[in-house]
């Protein structure tokens, strides 16, 4: 997959055309030259989410956004479309909202529910979700090296 970096952020590039790209931009699709910006690859990004920058969470999710993908059968509470990394857990977790995902990760990660919300409560939908799937990978993660 390519994607197309300019100076106001990065999309993944649909269609590629005499000079002119279609790009989406987290759901924004929008036509451009190619010399509005940098076409990267699979392995820039992987090379750039090597670089070492400052440990916080929008660094991380600066490195990671651009292998999001947008689901347009998918709706967050607030309305908009879900967006995630595509992978297994976000495939079986996709569409659960808040008060449903709580119970199903306690149960994956067998703790109790209160001590999660506990844990998460203080932030906003978006990330107790993203934190709570992220304790999913990780426990399967942890699971599949002590085989």
């Amino acid at each position: 997959m390519n994607y197309f970096k300019t100076e106001n952020g990065m999309g993944t590039i649909i269609e590629e055309k005499r000079g002119w790209l279609t790009v989406n931009f987290d759901g924004e699709v929008q036509k451009l030259r190619k010399s509005a910006g940098e076409i990267l690859t699979d392995a820039d990004i992987e090379e750039m989410m090597e670089e070492e920058l400052p440990h916080t969470m929008s660094n991380q999710l600066k490195k990671y956004r651009p292998t999001y993908t947008t689901h347009d059968d998918a709706i967050t509470a607030s309305g908009r479309k879900v967006v995630d990394n595509n992978d297994q857990i976000a495939n079986s977790l996709r569409g659960l909202w808040i008060d449903d995902l709580y119970p199903a990760v306690a149960k994956i990660l067998d703790v109790p529910v209160a001590e999660l919300k506990a844990k998460y409560s203080h932030l906003n939908n978006g990330q107790q979700s993203m934190n709570l799937r992220n304790r999913v990978r990780g426990h399967f993660r942890r699971m599949e090296s002590a085989k």
